[in-house]
């Protein structure tokens, strides 16, 4: 081989100096960024199942140090399972398959430092090129913050949406139940409800704990060193037992503890808005251990959601006993309200039969009186005593008033038992027949009543004639000039008919726009306007069966405007 000039040699040295600095810079800088990594980083050697460095970060997640940790791998600070239920070394297995294969799996694992303190993580496992040697690089984060977070949205959600959907009390805990259980590793949770009366547990939820053990616990009995469940419900404070087979609280249990695979048991007294206990919301791990701060807040967070579903379900409760007590008084109310009914019916009836046979029987006699005054009237002599024909005057006038007052008190009685059919009523045609019916007074007071178009509705037409004649009637007579004036109106408003007799009459008092619609009311003297005082009585009557209401406006001397409405209606 020919011989490179010294040149040559001297610029190769050169050139090799310089990337052995370079490499030398870049391993410090990668270094420096292993050591400073905000997150933890573990180098694991795949064949051997060890780590092979880890930084600082690393150390202080575990509890560790570098030598330490040299001897140990994943598994060793891992607990025996993972959320969910499964093993630890099947899902470790899973995830540094899929990196070596090319893969960056990135997954939720939970961790164990030297203090047997589980705690949630990130991890994120990339291959690396390390020669020969199959390497992994492990970034891991801490997420217990976000894993509360995540378990208050979730749990919450849940919770809530079950209640809003109006499930039951035990599906709504066993949400909750199976939600924290896939949240924590190798951890089983139950829900007691406190009877309130008996101060007795009974299972609320408790899927994943033994049947002869939710047997044996169902129906316990709070009080001191009465389990976990029962001291927490007792007391109303939270109870940690890191070892029930060696604890005080479960000495009086340790035949049922034999059987039980589980060793620590957690308790979150459940209580109200008002401090009442409602139950418990227990936690059981399968190894002596005590809590760290992710569950303690929880197994509290936890114990808040199963007191709003067990608080609702006793709401939810409440209301449905309170609505059965409403309904069974409202039943008994309306069957002796039917009782009364058909008992006032009856004697209603009896009291209109008395009425009509009555008024008939009545009417005999005193048409009997009115008839001979007439006739004496008539035979009397012409040399009378003017005193003797006063009297027989009054006889015959009482004898003609008392014949009106019955036949307006039977026609009054009538308008309620009238059983005629509804039918369609053109209202212009039903004026037309009053005016008919009041020609006489028409003609005699020369009045002037004047309509525009009115409505057809559906209704009585013999008691919508009635209606209208005694209004009229009562516009032709009270006035003091005449002629009287007397105009119809009616106007659509939204589903009813507003309807309108306006004069010009002696106008009413407003102290007295009540007043003229009650029974034998008159506010003017029998001999200025004569009448019984029951016609407006009637008015309101029949306007009321319509469905309608009336009312006066007035001005005193000026006349006045009785108002009453008539339902659009279909006729069926």
């Amino acid at each position: 081989m020919p011989n490179r000039p010294a040149t040559d040699v001297e610029s190769l040295l050169e050139e090799l100096d310089a990337a052995q600095t370079a490499l030398r810079e870049s391993e410090k800088r990668l270094n420096t960024l292993f050591a400073y990594a905000p997150e933890a980083i573990v180098m694991l050697d795949v064949d051997t199942g060890r780590f092979i460095d880890v930084n600082p970060r690393a150390e202080a997640l575990f509890g560790l140090s570098r030598e330490e940790l040299a001897e140990l791998g994943p598994l060793d600070v891992s607990p025996t399972h993972q959320p969910g239920g499964l093993a630890s070394p099947t899902s470790a297995s899973a995830y540094i398959h899929a990196a070596v294969e090319g893969g960056a799996p990135t997954f939720e694992w939970w961790h164990r430092n030297s203090a047997g303190q589980q705690f949630p993580c990130e991890v994120r496992l990339v291959r690396m090129p390390w020669g020969d040697r199959s390497v992994l690089r492990g970034s891991i984060t801490e997420i217990s913050e976000r894993k509360q977070l995540d378990l208050c949205e979730r749990g919450r959600s849940q919770v809530l949406e079950r209640i809003a959907r109006g499930d039951a009390l035990n599906d709504v805990l066993h949400t909750l139940v199976n939600t924290i259980e896939d949240l924590l590793p190798g951890m089983v949770c139950s829900v007691l409800v406190l009877n309130q009366e008996s101060q007795c547990l009974h299972i609320g939820a408790a899927p994943s704990l033994p049947q002869f053990y939710n047997e044996a616990v169902d129906g316990l009995k709070i009080g001191p060193a009465m389990g976990s469940c029962g001291t927490a419900a007792h007391s109303g404070k939270r109870v940690i037992v890191r070892d029930i087979r060696n604890h005080s609280y479960w000495a009086a249990y340790l035949p049922i503890v034999e059987r039980l695979d589980l060793r620590a048991c957690w308790s979150e007294p459940i209580i109200s808005l008002e401090g009442t206990v409602l139950g418990t919301f227990a936690m059981y791990f399968s190894e002596p251990r005590e809590p760290i701060r992710l569950e303690l807040e929880i197994i509290e967070i936890s114990a808040q959601l199963a007191g709003i579903a067990i608080e609702h379900d006793r709401t939810k409760t409440l209301l449905r006993d309170i609505n059965e007590s409403l309904e069974r008084r409202v039943a008994r109310r309306t069957k002796a309200l039917a009782e009364a009914n058909k008992e006032l019916v009856r004697s209603n009836d009896e009291l209109r039969q008395f009425a009509y046979i009555a008024s008939h029987d009545l009417q005999e006699p005193i048409r009997m009186v009115t008839n001979f005054g007439q006739l004496l009237q008539k035979r009397m002599p012409a040399d009378v005593d003017p005193e003797t024909m006063e009297w027989l005057g009054f006889v015959v006038e009482g004898g003609q008033r008392m014949q009106t007052l019955i036949h307006d008190l039977l026609e009054y009685s009538e308008i309620d038992y009238q059983s005629r059919p509804y039918q369609a009523v053109k209202l212009d045609r039903v004026v037309q027949l009053v005016l008919t019916n009041l020609r006489a007074s028409v003609r005699d007071t020369k009045a002037e009543i004047t309509f525009g178009e009115l409505p057809t509705v559906v209704g009585d037409k013999p008691q919508l004639v009635q209606l209208l004649q005694n209004l009229i009637s009562n516009a032709i007579k009270f006035h003091d000039q005449p002629p009287p004036k007397i105009e119809i109106g009616a106007v659509l408003q939204g589903n009813e008919w507003l309807l309108s007799v306006r004069d010009h009459g002696i106008g009413i008092d407003p102290d007295h726009y009540d007043r003229v619609f009650e029974f034998f009311r008159r506010l003017h003297n029998r001999d200025r306007f004569p009448g019984t005082g029951i016609g407006l009585a009637i008015c309101k009557r029949v306007v009321e069966r319509h469905g309608g209401r009336i009312w006066v406006e007035s001005t005193s001397g000026e006349g006045s405007t009785f108002y009453f409405t008539l339902p659009v209606r279909d006729l069926l």
